[in-house]
């Protein structure tokens, strides 16, 4: 009788554990689909407030979605002027994602004109002139790019980002002021560059000349590749594309592998194939989401990629964003 009993206290143990275990994930899914169900307004605002109490707070999945995008954009804007320059970021990166992952292009406009209403915040004029690099130049309306110019004339920090961003929107209004820039009296070398190239991404041809006499007599290496290369490949000039497909073209080992600990020399062309991707019209080659060719044979590639450039003299070039 006694095993008998002990048995049963057990079973109803077990049984009570079963049942508090389930009702336990009964209750938590039902909490995250009530909170799931609230109104995007209401999350919004107890997303900031989880924002001022950890950095780290998550993004609700619910702003992820496209079919969200508009509202998302809409409650966040009410927290642009926030006290806390890391929460008012954190804002802003959600309506710059929100833009740039919908397909609608009313929507992306909508989230390229708030971000711009923005721009007064110089404490993080970096980030949204880093979401702004990441729409399309028929996302700005007229009025958000008559916002940049007059932005750009108040000479905020950054200046040298804000200004390749003008040169990429070709605001041609600009030129006179990029022209100064670009000039002797401008002390800041970054500055200067940045205007120099601009000028160049709006077709000026002496500025063009200007950049590639400049670039002609630095030595190819790992420095000029990363630093420099990328500058040509924003012009989209056909003369810089033209000296960057010279390189393309040369087995000269004049670069290092990624691989900090290997000094074995290598040709630059396997960079200089992954940068031209993204603005050669039609080209034999895709990349990742991280930005790699997708290949497992480099070296088989870079043949496929010359053997194209020999069969297309008159390649064309994106000239978008």
């Amino acid at each position: 009788m006694t095993v008998y009993r002990l048995h049963i206290k057990q079973n109803f143990f077990i049984l009570s554990y079963s049942v508090s275990r389930y009702a336990f994930i009964f209750m938590f899914g039902l909490i995250a689909n009530l909170s799931y169900s609230q109104p995007i307004p209401q999350q919004m605002q107890t997303y900031v407030e989880q924002l001022h109490t950890s950095q780290n707070a998550s993004v609700p999945e619910i702003f992820r979605e496209q079919k969200n995008a508009k509202e998302v954009i809409a409650s966040a804007v009410n927290y642009f002027d926030d006290t806390l320059a890391y929460v008012r970021r954190r804002i802003y990166s959600l309506v710059g994602e929100s833009g740039v992952r919908s397909q609608d292009k009313t929507i992306r406009s909508y989230s390229v004109d708030q971000l711009v209403k923005a721009t007064a915040d110089y404490n993080n004029l970096d980030l949204l002139l880093t979401q702004f690099n990441r729409f399309e130049s028929n996302d700005f309306s007229g009025s958000a790019k008559d916002s940049l110019i007059s932005l750009f004339r108040q000479r905020p920090p950054y200046l040298d980002q804000l200004a390749r961003l003008v040169g990429s929107l070709q605001i041609t209004s600009l030129k006179d002021d990029l022209m100064v820039l670009s000039g002797p009296t401008t002390s800041n070398q970054r500055i200067r560059w940045a205007a120099l190239l601009a000028l160049a991404r709006m077709g000026d041809q002496e500025a063009t000349q200007s950049v590639m006499k400049r670039v002609q007599r630095l030595p190819v290496n790992d420095d000029i590749v990363y630093e420099v290369f990328p500058d040509l490949v924003y012009t989209r000039q056909r003369s810089a594309i033209d000296y960057l497909i010279v390189e393309l073209k040369s087995d000269e080992k004049k670069c290092f592998t990624a691989d900090a600990e290997d000094e074995t020399p290598i040709t630059c062309a396997y960079r200089i194939m992954e940068m031209l991707a993204p603005v050669i019209d039609k080209y034999p080659l895709e990349l990742d989401v991280s930005g790699d060719i997708k290949t497992k044979d480099y070296k088989k590639t870079l043949v496929t990629v010359r053997a194209w450039f020999e069969r297309n003299k008159d390649y064309g070039i994106v000239q978008e964003n």
